[in-house]
């Protein structure tokens, strides 16, 4: 198995009302991006997060 990836995981779930979501996701985004996470699923009102788990 070499060159296999192991993720790690991050799940945000804001609660509040949508149009509010959107400005606080907004600076999470930014946020999470600079430490290296990517969104992988958004559903449901929760977005998740990957990336790469340092070896």
């Amino acid at each position: 198995m070499v060159g296999m990836t192991v993720w790690e995981y991050k799940v945000v779930e804001p609660n509040m009302k949508i149009r509010d979501r959107i400005e606080v996701m907004e600076r999470e985004f930014n946020h999470v991006g600079e430490e290296g996470w990517e969104l992988c699923s958004d559903h449901a009102g929760s977005y998740t997060f990957k990336r790469p788990r340092p070896a």
